[in-house]
């Protein structure tokens, strides 16, 4: 049977040993891949070896439990039965009694009776040793073992008197000589598979006269056994299962979180290294500035200076060539010393009065000859006038020569519309926005080009080819420095005919300027 194998040679044990050995080789492969040195703490195993002999301690104990309750139960009821058997006169049966002696028949009667009371028995019987030594059964009556309510086949019928014994164990051995006995080997016969209890039954001297025999179906006491062995044993492994999930698990996520800290660490490393390598690139280019417009300073002026000269036509184109040229590069060193200055976050705003009048009135007289020099109607409203405010005004002037520079610049014809306003603020009256609007009539912007206008170095035309010029900074540096003062630009286009520039800027009233009402 498999039960008895199971048992027999404790291959629950085994498959238990198995599995533990199974799973600690797998968390030690998932640990692996995660982590190439990572190991399970020592500690671990002993505590597991220490689960194990428990839990082969534990089913080892289940199964002597099992084993006596069992013996218990049989035993119970044999001396009973065995002394009513020897009451009705079991000791007059011999080898020569008639099948149909009265007294036989009332034993066999009461066997049956027995049998039908107790349905976890498999079987009773008696048996004898003759003088010559052989071993007899005496009265094994009808037996129900598929409990049909019918004794159908040759292994329920009757066993005749006087059948021979075969095989007797040490136990039925121990019987015959006057001590009951309970047999836990498994013995198959032609009536089947059982372990058996023996009582002795005595004559009126006291010898042995017979044997009471009780089987117990071999399949249910194994069953019983396996299921005790098994439950101890499945406890066992879930806690070690338990155990080694939970150490596995403990060892992945604290390799992942050092993991993730290395991660961290080299990131912070590398910005360190790139904050180190953008700050010396723009302290760089901001020494390179001012060493280059010391002498641009010197060409600029002796260019004035020449053009105060008397110079022939020849000799004046050269000039103001020259002038020129170094006016561009003069705005292209500028433009790259305040980009060094906002990525090596040096700059710094001031908050004070200015006239806001008088700031347009400067942006709208120096760029007049521009727009005059290219025919356009350049048209500016302040709304309202006479306003003192509170900020930078290089920084918006700034701002806003970049924005209506590119408007003429990108403009042919048409005009250029410049719209300056001062929103106060509801709740704080002399706090408020200024919003500074530039309209042109120009060349326009491609829908999915407007995202690239305040990136660095970007123009719309990057070939080397392209009409106008540049840097590609300026408009990257009034969208910082609107930042910087806690505004926006917002921007809209429809190409050929023209787009719209709208600077919001945070902005304050001075206070002490304001008129008396």
């Amino acid at each position: 049977m498999t039960e008895s194998i199971f048992i027999h040679y404790h291959l629950d044990v085994a498959i238990l040993l198995a599995l533990t050995l199974l799973t600690l080789w797998l968390s030690r492969i998932a640990i692996r891949r995660k982590q190439a040195d990572a190991k399970l703490p020592s500690g671990l195993f002993a505590l597991l070896a220490l689960i194990l002999v428990a839990g082969i301690i534990s089913s080892e104990y289940a199964e002597d439990d099992v084993r006596e309750q069992i013996k218990q139960l049989v035993s119970g009821l044999s001396p009973t039965f065995a002394y009513e058997l020897q009451s009705k006169g079991h000791a007059k049966i011999t080898l020569e009694t008639s099948p149909d002696d009265s007294t036989y028949l009332d034993i066999i009667e009461r066997e049956k009776a027995w049998l039908k009371l107790n349905p976890h028995v498999a079987d009773i019987y008696t048996y004898r040793r003759l003088p010559d030594g052989e071993i007899v059964f005496i009265a094994d009556s009808e037996t129900d073992y598929n409990h049909d309510g019918k004794y159908e086949g040759d292994r329920e019928q009757r066993t005749a008197i006087g059948e021979h014994y075969d095989n007797p164990s040490p136990e039925t051995l121990k019987a015959l000589d006057g001590e009951a006995a309970f047999d836990t080997e498994i013995v198959t016969d032609k009536w089947g598979t059982w372990v058996s209890f023996n009582q002795p039954m005595f004559d009126h001297q006291g010898r042995v006269e017979a044997v009471l025999g009780v089987d117990f179906p071999a399949s249910s006491w194994l069953n019983a056994i396996l299921v005790v062995r098994v439950t101890s044993l499945v406890i066992s492994y879930i806690l070690i299962l338990t155990i080694i999930s939970s150490t596995s698990l403990n060892i992945l996520m604290k390799s992942e979180v050092d993991a993730h800290k290395r991660t961290e660490l080299a990131l912070l490393a590398a910005k360190k290294a790139a904050d180190a390598a953008s700050l010396a690139k723009s302290v760089f280019l901001a020494n390179m500035s001012h060493e280059i417009r010391t002498p641009m300073n010197s060409i600029i002026g002796y260019s004035i200076l020449l053009l105060d000269s008397p110079l022939d036509t020849e000799q004046r184109g050269y000039v103001v060539n020259l002038s020129s040229s170094a006016d561009s590069l003069l705005v292209l060193i500028n433009d790259i010393l305040d980009f060094s200055k906002i990525e090596a976050g040096q700059v710094v705003l001031e908050a004070i009065p200015y006239s806001l009048d008088e700031t347009i009135d400067n942006l709208k007289h120096l760029l007049t000859p521009n727009v005059q020099a290219k025919g356009l109607r350049f048209v500016v409203d302040i709304q309202p006038r006479g306003l003192v405010l509170v900020g930078d005004p290089l920084r918006i002037r700034q701002i806003l020569l970049n924005l209506l520079s590119n408007a003429i610049k990108f403009t042919h014809a048409g005009e250029v519309t410049f719209d300056v306003s001062w929103m106060a603020c509801k709740s704080i009256p002399h706090e408020g926005r200024l919003r500074c609007t530039v309209r042109d009539t120009g060349i326009g912007i491609p829908a999915d080009k407007i995202t690239q206008l305040f990136r660095r170095f970007s123009q719309l035309d990057a070939s080397t080819t392209r009409r106008y010029g540049g840097s590609g900074l300026g408009l990257m540096i009034s969208h910082e420095l609107t930042s910087l003062m806690g505004g926006s630009i917002q921007v809209s286009s429809t190409p050929g005919q023209g787009s719209v520039f709208t600077v919001d800027i945070p902005a304050k009233l001075n206070t002490e300027s304001l008129p008396s009402l």
